[in-house]
């Protein structure tokens, strides 16, 4: 592959993003939260908010890297309103192992990165695996 057709590879798959992610990256930011010394961090995107931009399911992708990269957090979550539940994923930097966290929520993954879907109430799932993660830091 020539360097030319490789930067524009790179280029599509590392610096392009559509509008609707763009928003809701803003829009999650917006609702940041850290916990534990800004060791744990949150980030929410309501299922209003995705209509509100005209947004998908894949432009949340990679919005929870944003939280994770703050210098002094060793976990993240994102918090996604479902219509009925909660998308919820994890990312650690090591410290925590997240895929057990995922798994007390009937998900999965691995120690950085993992995932589940909680049934209830955002706010009510969010306070929880909140105070979960909190209790690891003790």
């Amino acid at each position: 592959m020539s360097e030319k057709n490789l930067r524009k590879t790179a280029d599509i798959l590392f610096r392009r993003r559509s509008l609707g992610n763009t928003q809701l990256i803003g829009r999650a930011l917006t609702r940041l939260e850290l916990y534990s010394d800004n060791r744990i961090a949150s980030v929410t995107l309501l299922e209003s908010d995705l209509k509100e931009f005209g947004a998908n399911s894949a432009d949340c992708e990679n919005i929870i890297d944003f939280a994770r990269d703050i210098d002094t957090v060793q976990a993240a979550v994102f918090f996604r309103e479902l219509p009925h539940g909660v998308k919820i994923s994890f990312r650690s930097k090591g410290a925590i192992d997240v895929g057990a966290v995922a798994a007390k929520y009937g998900g999965g993954g691995h120690a950085a990165s993992s995932g589940c879907n909680a049934s209830g109430k955002l706010d009510e799932v969010k306070k929880d695996v909140i105070e979960t993660l909190i209790g690891l830091f003790s």
